[in-house]
């Protein structure tokens, strides 16, 4: 997928027009539109822009998200942290010493499998050692803090509750896109002006 497919598929996900976007991350919506439809490449700088408005990486951004250049130093670092010795995890994960330090130095890529095992042992999440975080400015009210431990305690308690819950999410969830996924195409539409 391209760098401008992420950008239009992220910007809906999140809701946005092509001018809301724009303006979030000071960029001019006509600039927006030529990056979706691949007809230029942001730079560096702007893609940093483009994914912060959208509270996602750089590498979601780009579909570089598997190939991130420094998971090995993440893995050496919070390895460090949690005062292992590089022999101590391979242990763990049962893989040679040498395939371990391949991975810290970047040579050779863990498989995802492996990811979620380093996660376990080190009592990290996959966002840290991907260093993914969500954006910090999304809060969650009181009410959507209550819903959460509902939802979490259903799911401990109540197996056959939290399919039904599920479902019914699911559902609502589909109808709520496709509502806004309306809105959003008409928006679009009454923002292009015609090439005379």
């Amino acid at each position: 997928m391209q760098i401008g497919e992420n950008i239009k598929n992220l910007r809906i996900e999140k809701g946005m027009t092509q001018k809301q976007l724009g303006e979030k991350c000071g960029i001019a919506d006509s600039a927006i539109r030529r990056y979706e439809l691949g007809g230029a490449n942001p730079k560096r700088e702007t893609l940093k822009k483009i994914a912060d408005a959208l509270g996602v990486s750089i590498y979601e951004l780009t579909g570089e998200f598997q190939d991130i250049p420094h998971i090995g130093e993440q893995i050496r670092k919070y390895r460090t942290e949690a005062g292992l010795f590089l022999t101590q995890l391979a242990h763990h994960l049962k893989v040679t010493d040498q395939t371990l330090y391949k991975w810290e130095q970047g040579i050779i890529q863990p498989k995802a499998e492996q990811l979620l095992k380093i996660c376990k042992i080190l009592n990290i999440s996959i966002n840290d050692l991907y260093g993914v975080h969500l954006n910090s400015d999304m809060k969650l009210t009181q009410e959507e803090k209550q819903y959460l431990e509902k939802y979490r305690f259903i799911s401990q308690y109540s197996p056959d509750g939290i399919d039904a819950v599920n479902y019914i999410m699911d559902r609502e969830y589909k109808i709520a896109r496709q509502i806004r996924d309306n809105e959003i195409h008409k928006e679009e539409i009454t923002d292009i002006t015609p090439f005379d």
